[in-house]
């Protein structure tokens, strides 16, 4: 299963980031796209059940326990996939590519529980990441002295990285983010 953490409050952006086109695309379409072209069963994750779906027809999970945020969404995702491994990313990625997406799953195995995707000054980055349903019992927030930190919880896991061009990993937190993004094609399938 894809999962697009869509369920934040954009705070730092000053309104909502998933709905904001970038070349005339809303973020998390851009994302869902990237996950769809690879993955058949991609979906929305939303920190509760009346937050507004980004991406209109796509099928959403709800963070389990709600408002829980990355890992909530995460774990619902997970308890909706099982036995499957979950492939979930930030709805702020609008340079991930499907090539991308095919480097960390290609890269699974029975062995681990998690592989993340890492830049080239070796920043790990949980919300580009595979994960297996091993990992649920891990995800229910401070249980394990994780928090809500799917960086914390990393440690507790085996894991394997996987390097990605930092273009696919950059992310828009804040407006002035978007003028550091590369040119950006305009077309993306609906779900």
């Amino acid at each position: 299963m894809g999962l697009v953490l869509a369920g934040g409050r954009s705070s730092r952006f000053g309104g909502d980031k998933a709905l904001h086109p970038v070349s005339g695309v809303p973020m998390a379409g851009r994302v869902y796209q990237a996950l769809a072209m690879v993955i058949r069963d991609v979906r929305i994750g939303l920190s509760d059940a009346q937050e507004r779906n980004p991406v209109p027809g796509a099928a959403v999970v709800v963070d389990d326990p709600p408002g829980t945020g990355p890992m909530g969404s995460l774990r619902a995702a997970l308890l909706a996939s099982d036995p499957r491994w979950v492939f979930a990313a930030a709805c702020d990625l609008p340079g991930l590519s499907p090539s991308a997406v095919r480097s960390i799953l290609e890269a699974r195995s029975d062995a681990l529980d998690a592989v993340v995707a890492v830049d080239p000054t070796g920043r790990l980055h949980p919300l580009t990441a595979a994960w297996h349903p091993r990992v649920i019992p891990l995800l229910v927030s401070d249980r394990a002295g994780h928090g809500r930190s799917l960086t914390r919880l990393l440690s507790s896991v085996s894991m394997m990285t996987v390097l990605l061009d930092p273009e696919v990993l950059r992310n828009v937190n804040r407006p002035a983010d978007l003028e550091a993004l590369p040119p950006l094609s305009g077309t993306v399938r609906p779900p």
